[in-house]
């Protein structure tokens, strides 16, 4: 049988977002598609609320969130306590596989 699901696998603080990432963990394939960048046009890996809200859902469409690519992606400020890390062009990433 054949299933295919849509939705996001991370929150706009770029946390896991159930339940995508623990279907991603039990399928046998996962083809991940990503959105374009709102700003640079780049592939759109994280989303970026542009509202204030402190809530983990907010209901919108355009005004409420913006694809974004690693290099335009603005996490939350620092007194936001589920803010993250600034990631600028020199900073080194490592991924292990």
């Amino acid at each position: 049988m054949q299933v295919i699901v849509a939705g996001l696998d991370t929150d706009y603080l770029r946390r896991p977002f159930e339940p995508i990432p623990t279907l991603c963990d039990r399928a046998e394939y996962v083809t991940k598609v990503l959105a374009v960048c709102h700003r640079c046009g780049g592939p759109g890996l994280y989303t970026q609320r542009i509202v204030q809200s402190d809530d983990l859902v907010v209901l919108g469409a355009e005004d409420a969130y913006e694809a974004r690519c690693r290099m335009c992606y603005d996490p939350p400020s620092p007194s936001n306590p589920g803010s993250r890390w600034r990631l600028s062009s020199s900073t080194p990433l490592f991924l292990l596989i």
